[in-house]
């Protein structure tokens, strides 16, 4: 029961994000490795894959699938969404980073949940 909470509450923190954050219906997001801004439309937050970072505070984070908006591309981008949990139980996205681009990751999670290179 706690989990589907834990759930309900992160995939609505990260729509609310999302929603409060976008420019013009699209949600704008840095890359870094391409050197450019993806202007993307959620798909779907991965809520039953949410890792627990810590407890005091509450942090954790959990993918999101995202589409293009761009006119002529069809890109698929995989965001992580990091976010904390105050002691009202309100949260706080802290890092968006781009995971995956067309499938492709640029990084993994080792067991601790840590970010760690791909070999």
């Amino acid at each position: 029961e706690w989990k589907k909470h834990l759930q309900k509450e992160f995939k609505q923190a990260v729509e609310k994000h999302v929603k409060e954050t976008s420019v013009n219906g699209a949600f704008v997001v840095h890359d870094d490795i391409l050197n450019k801004d993806w202007s993307l439309k959620l798909v779907r937050v991965h809520k039953k894959n949410i890792a627990h970072l810590s407890d005091k505070p509450f942090r954790c984070f959990a993918c999101a699938d995202f589409k293009s908006v761009t006119k002529g591309e069809k890109d698929m981008v995989d965001l992580d969404f990091y976010a904390t949990r105050n002691d009202k139980g309100v949260y706080t996205v802290d890092k968006v980073i781009v995971h995956k681009v067309n499938g492709q990751p640029r990084y993994t999670y080792n067991e601790k949940n840590e970010m760690v290179p791909l070999n």
